[in-house]
């Protein structure tokens, strides 16, 4: 906590890198606040301490900020209340990526697509309850949208991504791998109607890392063993005994 708060006196610090800090707290945070109020670009990702009150702080003091990273901090303290009201006060963001933050599902999309205009790069990747509605908030209203990182949002529908994606202007980039309800017909659609977009899917679903089938073919397929035939010795025994007689 005391390096953290230490930065307070560099009031023209404009970059701050704080990702995997586990000294990163909100006390810290809200003291270095005080003193840095020209950030532009902050990179909180696996800061397992950071929670609301902390974030708040720091995107008050530097509402300019357009680099926003918090990927990978799913703890119960760092809420979707509290990220939305963080998103509806940083009107120049550019880039926001919440990987991994399974709980910004609901009101963070709608603030970014209410708030962030000028935002250009969104990952919400590993983010599983993001739906159609959701998604289709972001791209209303983020229409300078450059790259965009769906996978595993496992709830949304390929219909609404065929009618939503080819109405966002700006898009160059758009990853949706572990989509399941988008088929591969799906994503062939996508590419045809944004040509200008690269469309990234690396598999539909997860799979059995050990089921090497599916990753060589019949090569890994194991040998089958040929039943052996079993002697009949029930008739062989009533055989002899029948010579004997």
């Amino acid at each position: 906590p005391e390096l953290v708060c230490s930065l307070r006196g560099c009031r023209k610090l404009e970059v701050l890198d704080l990702s995997y800090c586990q000294a990163v707290s909100s006390p810290a945070l809200q003291d270095l606040a005080g003193g840095c109020r020209a950030l532009t670009w902050v990179d909180l990702a696996g800061c397992k301490q950071l929670t609301d009150p902390g974030l708040l702080a720091l995107s008050g003091a530097s509402p300019g900020i357009r680099h926003l990273c918090l990927a990978l901090n799913k703890q119960p303290g760092l809420t979707d209340d509290g990220v939305a009201n963080v998103v509806r006060v940083l009107r120049r963001l550019r880039s926001f990526d919440a990987t991994g933050c399974s709980q910004l599902h609901a009101k963070t999309p709608k603030s970014l697509g209410k708030h962030c205009e000028l935002l250009e790069e969104l990952s919400l990747a590993s983010c599983p309850e993001i739906f159609d509605d959701e998604l289709r908030a972001i791209l209303t209203g983020c229409q300078r949208l450059e790259s965009l990182d769906l996978t595993g949002c496992h709830y949304l529908t390929e219909a609404n991504l065929l009618e939503a994606i080819p109405s966002t202007p700006a898009l160059r980039r758009l990853v949706v791998s572990f989509i399941p309800d988008l088929s591969d017909s799906g994503v062939a659609t996508l590419r045809r109607l944004k040509p200008e977009c690269v469309v990234e899917r690396h598999a539909r679903q997860r799979e059995d890392p050990h089921n090497l089938f599916l990753y060589l073919g019949d090569i890994a397929r194991p040998p089958r063993v040929k039943a052996k035939k079993k002697k009949k010795k029930n008739k062989d025994a009533a055989s002899g005994s029948s010579k004997k007689r």
